[in-house]
């Protein structure tokens, strides 16, 4: 089962995810995130996975599918991994906290 809860601070999205992402659950929670960058023009995204159970290959593909969205519109994507689901991806900044991302973006 995936929980997804997100929030707007100082035109960042924090998008939080709890339980396990997986092939599953990628369509409902693709179209959520879609229509948020959409509706808001949304150029700076924190994906929150600390509260992350499970990782597929499917959901890290749909990160690395927002990180290129995010990045040709000249915005960047952030991670904040504390059980290193994304340990081995050098293309995604990952970091600790989430008030680190502002430091970054």
């Amino acid at each position: 089962m995936l929980k997804m809860n997100y929030e707007f601070r100082k035109g960042v999205l924090f998008i939080r995810l709890y339980g396990s992402l997986n092939h599953k659950n990628i369509s409902k929670i693709s179209k959520s995130i879609k229509n948020l960058i959409d509706d808001f023009g949304l150029k700076f995204i924190v994906f929150n996975l600390d509260s992350l159970k499970y990782i597929d290959k499917d959901g890290i593909n749909l990160i690395l599918k927002y990180h290129t969205m995010i990045n040709n519109q000249n915005g960047k994507l952030i991670i904040c991994d504390k059980n290193k689901h994304f340990n081995q991806n050098k293309i995604i900044p990952n970091i600790t906290y989430e008030i680190d991302a502002f430091h970054l973006i």
